[in-house]
């Protein structure tokens, strides 16, 4: 800044003019209003020194200049001395700090395992936190990437939290992919998440295009056949709809969304219209599935990937349209979103069964049935999107998901209200 620029420019000629210009430094802050000193041009001066001690040593003085805890923050946040550092995160109240304050110096540490252990130690579920509202039985698995200076340290601590596993991924810079172990919704584990994010960010690590943010949903969720085709049927007539909506509002799809995570709808399209999927006879999930798997543009690169179907330790339907991401709160949104998708084709399917048994629809089963025909036959995608919402999200992440996809398709260059589907 301009402010800090004229700081140094005087640093300078106080090195020239001054054989100590500690005392001088001491001097102008006892006598700021004499020469007009700002206590920010004081402290940049403090820090222009880059002497650990002399900055501790006007910390410590702190009541007596009138230092802010913006002050103290700035002056700690220069300090090099690790332990210093955690002698005052240990007892910021001694400094004139709040704990949240303490969590901020925790990324000056450059000490992995001790912002881990400190984390940990103060983790606190918040009431007002996002809840995964996902079925019960239903499981879910996150991939969280991030790329920072200090990702091979924390690579050093493969297994640190309730079974979480640290891995490098080669497609990130200086990169960690940090996996969830399998979740479910009724356990309650949203605060591991934040946990995780928390843990990254205070490491510095930071997100970049090359970081994806991809969710894991257990595939035996899924007990029939007309799930699957309901699965299909839902994801290639919105997935258009689906990539505005899966990343927070005022976020667009990473550069490498075409690299990682290819579209797919269009091959699904036509291989039904080809006659090579069978979406009315098909019986045998299996060799449905595999056809699905062999449309995949890039194998697992594909938006939704089903390479994992039927694996015997990871049999889940991989969601690989996000962008990475570091804020919690997303990250559970979109566990809610995918696992809507799911649990709607799952509903869906047992609807389907009672039509075909000849059992009385309620006025429920009859609008989700039709929310369903507008998502396979309508020309509008606002249509669409709001039948899909209905199958998947509850009101409060329906009003989320409608305002990611009203600003996302603006920042994407696309019309929104009235716009055609393909």
């Amino acid at each position: 800044t301009y402010e800090r620029t004229c700081v140094l420019a005087i640093f300078d000629l106080m090195q020239a003019l001054s054989d100590n210009i500690q005392e001088t430094i001491v001097y102008f802050f006892e006598n700021k209003d004499e020469y007009n000193l700002s206590l920010n041009e004081l402290v940049y001066l403090v820090v222009s020194t880059r002497d650990n001690n002399f900055i501790k040593s006007i910390i410590d003085k702190r009541e007596e200049y009138g230092l802010s805890s913006d002050h103290i923050m700035f002056l700690y946040q220069n300090i090099r001395n690790p332990e210093i550092l955690k002698h005052c995160i240990e007892h910021p109240e001694v400094y004139g700090l709040d704990r949240d304050n303490a969590v901020d110096l925790l990324q000056y540490t450059s000490d992995v395992s001790y912002i881990i252990n400190n984390i940990l130690t103060n983790s606190k579920p918040n009431p007002l936190n996002k809840k995964i509202k996902l079925p019960k039985g239903m499981t879910i698995g996150i991939e969280i990437e991030s790329e920072g200076y200090l990702s091979e340290a924390i690579l050093s601590y493969y297994d640190y939290i309730n079974g979480w596993e640290v891995d490098e991924d080669k497609t990130l810079e200086d990169g960690v992919e940090v996996k969830s172990p399998v979740l479910h919704s009724e356990d309650h584990k949203e605060q591991e998440i934040y946990d995780i994010c928390s843990i990254l960010k205070t490491c510095g690590n930071t997100i970049s295009d090359n970081c994806g943010g991809h969710v894991h949903i257990g595939a035996d969720y899924l007990t029939n056949i007309n799930a699957w085709k309901n699965l299909v049927e839902i994801w290639s007539n919105t997935e258009d709809i689906i990539l505005a909506i899966s990343n927070k509002e005022g976020i667009v799809p990473r550069n490498q969304i075409y690299e990682f995570a290819i579209p797919i709808s269009n091959n699904i399209q036509n291989a039904i219209e080809k006659g090579e999927i069978d979406l009315e006879n098909e019986n045998d999930i299996k060799n449905f599935v595999s056809y699905i798997y062999n449309l995949q543009s890039d194998f697992h690169h594909s938006g939704i990937n089903f390479e994992n179907f039927g694996d015997k330790e990871k049999n889940t339907i991989e969601f690989r349209v996000s962008n990475g991401t570091l804020d919690p709160e997303t990250w559970i949104e979109n566990i809610n979103l995918y696992g809507g998708i799911m649990a709607a084709a799952q509903e869906l399917s047992l609807i389907q069964e009672k039509l075909e048994n000849g059992i009385k629809l309620n006025d429920e089963e009859i609008n989700k049935m039709a929310a369903l025909e507008i998502i396979k036959n309508s020309e509008y995608e606002e249509d669409k999107l709001k039948s899909l919402l209905d199958l998947i999200a509850d009101e409060e992440d329906r009003s989320i998901y409608y305002k990611r996809y009203h600003i996302n398709t603006q920042l994407m260059g696309r019309k929104n209200n009235h716009n055609k589907s393909r």
